[in-house]
């Protein structure tokens, strides 16, 4: 139930890391900072909230088949927004760098 919890909450950060980065086709989502979307964060945060509901709350999670992940599994979880938000940076960089003619 831990390792379902961990990858439940793995998809959801990852998720909540990915709506910043597609704020923009072409610039990493530091380079248009962090709250230019007045909505983005009260919905990544309410997002966030009821995730949390949903592993935390122990009838809930119980129906669910989730529990709360041990260490490991929350900074594999954790680490999965920065893994998202750097390959989109790294993809962003690729995809707008001017082309050489030969």
């Amino acid at each position: 139930m831990a390792a379902s919890g961990a990858a439940f909450m793995t998809v959801v950060i990852a998720q909540t890391a990915n709506a910043f980065a597609c704020r923009s086709s072409s610039r990493w989502p530091g380079e248009l900072g962090w709250t230019t979307n007045r909505l983005l964060i009260p919905a990544a945060s309410t997002e966030l909230a009821f995730s949390f509901v949903m592993l935390l709350v122990t009838p809930v999670a119980l129906v669910l088949g989730h529990a709360a992940p041990p260490a490991a599994g929350w900074a594999i979880a954790i680490g999965s927004a920065g893994v998202v938000v750097a390959v989109d940076a790294v993809d962003k960089r690729i995809r707008t760098r001017p082309t050489r003619r030969r």
